[in-house]
């Protein structure tokens, strides 16, 4: 017997949920979130299941309605943070349930029919028989969900021994009933069950695939996922292991209301591209998709695309007709057949629409929007020091991508705003450029004539000047933020993809690179890898970071020598010191960032003293093995990249950027390695704190607040609201102690949390 409601019996009142929208998910940190929220990592995580079998940890999903659609300019995908989902519901779940409730344990029983006997007479004998009553026996257990029964049956208890008249005796004998089995307890396992917070904006229940703005190459859209050998935290699903194969990431839908007739004409769609910027998979491997069957609850297979080398983005569009899949609660998912030992056989997705009325010809989209984002201010570096930066580094012009999807021309606008950390306005474009405000202009259709070529749009002007408005020299490390966003004035199905944030850190480390490995990079031979930087005032080298790209072979117990150099000229570096690729979380020295494209931090025994100019940083090997270093292929810093397998230096002939970052400046420990690279929230300012009767806070302007939650120290809510513009909360009648308060974005993303104390 199949259930499709279940009853949970609740330590708190009854709750009825459908079985269509609990499925088990784990609630293991989140890297990302983690250090947003507290600025520190304690543990270093391990890849998880998606359904892990022994689970005490279940999240409720909720049920989203069509258009389901997501382009990945933002984020929406699920976060199993315990810090951010609150309180669960302790909730029983029985391991077997009978029915009715037996009036006593334990309780032996049949699976055929048994009967109570009595004998009504002696002389002459008289037996008498009553069937028994009739138990349903339901067993629990489901790997996917404990809380959806397995199987059932009936069976009879076992109460009284088997009489029967002996014929050869004349007289009245018994016998036992063999048991088929003996039931102690009605069993229960007690179970943790996370609901949906109000603002819960994802549409995706796991984060295997990666979401990023580099890896696609001319993709629809601002933001691909991508899907490898990798799982959420960057780590191979199989380290070392180069000749392993199988399932990889996984893209899981949320359960969808598609409780529609087949008439209503419904159609997934989506872009898809092997390989991009990274590695092409190979002709066996493949990606899928699959539907989830909600009465069977079972995945079914639709189409695979085998792998390729790289090519335009290209759409499908698949029709959903089988009347199994049109049901509330509906899945869809994408995974990958690949090699499991690392950042390989890459897929890029992309513009994912699943709606009805739409036909086999609905390919168009009547949406503009940017395509890459801008990445920095600067005009060499992606980010560098606070300490070496001057105006001379500012880049007067950036790059923008914007593409028009639809088979019309639109008219637009493009403008710019840029914050400093506090999130004051410091410049507007086109407000603070000539020649007028309402600078506009149209945009072609991307299919007859490419990307938008309006100058002023493609090219902005940017000359802010940090000299004269005092801010330099820079006293310690900042962030500016420039908000670019595109303002349409026709028809356009999608604002999400119409704005992209830059934050521009200023912290102690240079970069090249945009933080994303497409590649790798290596040295077959004994040999010396190097990369150029330039200081603007004497400073002091503290650490070297790289990025050890997980590419089939395990290279985390090798050396490597690091190296500093003033000049290549120079026979000798003036700085060298031996390090294992492998960092342990006790090491005091060195710090190896758990999250996608992390970087390893070896912070040097003694510092290096530096003057003005030319330094460059990076490794020698000794022995004749591959060390994977991350090559980011959207920046070119060829040029400044040199290796050195013979007796001479050699500049790279690929064109890319390894990721080498060093770090300058004041001394550092380990507890401040990788905060840095945390996009930390704006600031919002709550007083006064303690507080009585009223809360007040001060939101900047631009920050896209859209809900604020209290919740007492243990993470029980308290208040939940969506943000209407109120810089107050009123908090009388609650009891004094310590409370926490929470602010977030339209995609769930927190921007800050304060403690406040009530008294």
């Amino acid at each position: 017997m199949k259930s499709k409601i279940l009853l949970l019996t609740l330590l708190s009142p009854v709750v009825i949920i459908s079985a269509q929208n609990i499925g088990t998910s784990p609630i293991p940190y989140n890297p990302e979130r983690f250090f947003n929220t507290f600025k520190t990592m304690t543990d270093y995580g391990a890849p998880k299941d998606i359904y892990p079998l022994g689970s005490q940890d279940y999240y409720i999903h909720d049920t989203v309605t069509i258009p389901f659609i997501d382009d990945f300019s933002t984020y929406r995908f699920k976060n199993y943070d315990m810090w951010s989902l609150g309180t669960p519901v302790d909730s029983v779940a029985p391991k077997y349930r009978i029915t009715p409730l037996p009036p006593s344990f334990p309780m032996s029983y049949c699976i055929t029919p048994t009967y109570s006997f009595s004998i009504t007479s002696i002389t002459p004998p008289q037996i008498d028989s009553v069937i028994n009553t009739a138990y349903l026996y339901t067993t629990y257990g489901n790997p996917l969900n404990p809380f959806i029964p397995v199987d059932s049956y009936t069976i009879w208890p076992v109460i009284t021994k088997r009489y029967f008249f002996n014929t050869l005796t004349s007289t009245i004998d018994s016998s036992s009933y063999y048991p088929d089995g003996i039931i102690t307890d009605d069993s229960t396992s007690i179970f943790h069950v996370y609901f949906p917070p109000a603002n819960d904006n994802a549409l995706w229940i796991d984060n295997y695939a990666y979401r990023n703005f580099s890896m696609g190459v001319h993709p629809p859209t601002l933001g691909v996922v991508t899907f490898d050998g990798t799982n959420e935290f960057g780590k191979a699903y199989q380290p070392g292991v180069t000749g392993s194969y199988g399932i990889n990431d996984y893209l899981t839908s949320k359960p969808i209301d598609l409780n529609f007739p087949a008439s209503d004409s419904i159609y997934l769609s989506f872009f898809y591209q092997p390989q991009g910027l990274g590695y092409a998979p190979a002709a066996k491997d493949s990606l899928v998709l699959e539907f989830y069957d909600v009465d069977n609850r079972s995945w079914h297979h639709v189409l695979n695309i085998p792998g390729a080398n790289m090519h335009a983005f290209k759409q499908r569009i698949v029709p959903i007709t089988d009347t199994r899949f049109l049901k509330k609660g509906f899945q869809f998912r994408f995974k990958n057949w690949g090699n499991q030992s690392g950042n390989l056989d890459h897929w890029n997705l992309d513009y994912i629409r699943l709606d009805k009325s739409r036909n086999h010809a609905d390919t168009l989209i009547a949406d503009v929007a940017f395509v890459y984002p801008p990445f920095s201010i600067l005009r060499r570096y992606r980010e560098m020091p606070f300490t070496q930066f001057t105006q001379s580094e500012v880049d007067s012009k950036w790059e923008n991508y914007m593409r028009n999807l639809d088979t019309l021309t639109k008219e637009i606008c493009y403008k710019f705003v840029f914050y400093d950390q506090n999130w004051n306005v410091l410049n507007r474009y086109t407000e603070d450029y000539m020649p007028v405000p309402s600078d506009t202009n149209y945009i072609a259709p991307y299919i007859t004539s490419g990307y938008a070529s309006y100058s002023r749009f493609i090219q902005p002007d940017f000359n802010y000047n940090f000299q004269s408005s005092a801010w330099l020299p820079l006293t310690d490390s900042t962030s500016f933020y420039v908000k670019n966003h595109i303002i349409q004035f026709d028809t356009d199905v999608r604002a999400e993809n119409d704005t992209f944030l830059l934050k521009q850190n200023f912290y102690s480390h240079y970069a090249y690179d945009d933080g994303t490995a497409e590649e790798s990079i290596w040295l077959g031979t004994l040999g010396s890898m190097a990369l150029k930087f330039r200081l603007n005032f004497p400073d002091t080298l503290r650490a070297i970071q790289f990025y050890f790209n997980p590419v089939r072979e395990d290279e985390s117990s090798r050396f490597i020598d690091l190296r500093v150099w003033t000049s290549l000229t120079d026979p000798q570096p003036i700085y060298s010191e031996t390090r294992q690729i492998r960092i342990l979380p006790d090491d005091p020295t060195a710090h190896l960032n758990p999250v996608n494209n992390g970087f390893s931090t070896y912070i040097l025994e003694n510092p290096v003293p530096l003057p003005v100019g030319d330094f460059y940083v990076g490794w020698y090997q000794n022995q004749s093995f591959k060390i994977h270093l991350g090559f980011d292929k959207n920046t070119n810093n060829s040029g400044y990249t040199f290796y050195k397998t013979t007796n001479q230096w050699d500049t790279l002939s690929l064109s890319g950027t390894p990721m080498i970052r060093p770090v300058v400046g004041p001394a550092i420990s380990k507890a401040q390695i990788g905060i840095e690279n945390i996009n930390s929230p704006p600031l919002i300012r709550i007083y006064p704190n303690p507080a009585s009767d009223m809360v007040f806070f001060d939101i900047p302007a631009s920050t896209p607040l859209h809900a604020i939650l209290l919740t007492d120290i243990s993470g029980k809510s308290i208040i939940s609201k969506v943000w209407n513009g109120d810089n107050y909360l009123s908090v009388q009648g609650f009891a004094p102690g310590i409370y926490l308060l929470h602010f977030f974005d339209h995609n769930g993303a927190k921007h800050a949390t304060h403690k406040l104390i009530l008294q």
